[in-house]
């Protein structure tokens, strides 16, 4: 359930359950629903750039 606008008009925030802290972030959340998935994901999700660099990596874009 949305319950806040983000910092523009293009993200929201949203209801979650669980915890967020410095060793548990939104990030790790992403690789735990992209891993359900079977999309590949780095062993540390800290950062949101080596999760769209899994992303990036295996996508077959077409132009």
């Amino acid at each position: 359930m949305k319950i806040s606008y983000g910092y523009d008009n293009t993200d929201c925030f949203y209801e979650a359950k669980g915890s967020y802290s410095i060793l548990r972030t939104c990030n790790d959340w992403t690789a735990e629903a992209l891993q359900k998935a079977d999309v590949n994901t780095p062993l540390r999700s800290t950062l949101s750039s080596a999760i769209m660099f899994h992303l990036n990596s295996g996508c077959e874009c077409q132009e």
